[in-house]
């Protein structure tokens, strides 16, 4: 018995995951938090208070 794995089927799979990414980061933008750190964002929310909150809230940061 062989316990190779197929990796024709897993490509397949990674191919399929890698598309559906893609598609929920199509309508997303860059937003610059630091200058070490850059997320994702709906265009709405693509603005200097938005960054402002999240490195408050969400990395602590107070400047």
């Amino acid at each position: 018995m062989s316990d190779k794995i197929d990796t024709h089927a897993k490509a397949d799979i990674i191919t399929d995951l890698r598309e559906q990414q893609l598609e929920r980061e199509k309508n997303l933008s860059i937003l610059r938090v630091t200058n070490t750190t850059i997320i994702l964002v709906p265009r709405k929310k693509q603005n200097e208070k938005y960054a402002e909150d999240y490195r408050r809230k969400k990395m602590g940061l107070n400047y």
